[in-house]
């Protein structure tokens, strides 16, 4: 499944977006434009092996990443400094982890 790089670009008050369950590849550099963002659902993108730096969702109270371990890139976890909820399984790279688990309080 291939969405378009501009698809999210006037999207700003979206909430929740729920891409869970689907065979998504990349994650458009648009979605850093959804200031509004509270939940990033993406569990069981088996397929998903790009997503652009989160960091500019600083609203993101969830980040559901379950299933989706082929992701690759820095995706900014650190700036997430609202993140309540966290679920992931393996991933390649800890890194990004391993610094959010450093900054959070």
């Amino acid at each position: 499944m291939e969405v378009p790089e501009s698809f999210f670009m006037h999207m700003t008050a979206l909430t929740v977006l729920n891409l869970s369950h689907t065979d998504i590849k990349s994650l458009p550099n648009s979605v850093t434009n959804l200031k509004s963002l509270r939940a990033l659902k993406l569990a069981c993108c088996y397929k998903l092996a790009r997503a652009p730096s989160l960091a500019t969702l600083t609203k993101l109270k969830v980040l559901d990443l379950w299933g989706a371990s082929n992701v690759e890139g820095h995706m900014g976890l650190e700036n997430l400094k609202l993140l309540e909820k966290l679920y992931f399984t393996w991933m390649s790279d800890w890194t990004h982890l391993n610094r959010l688990m450093e900054s959070w309080p």
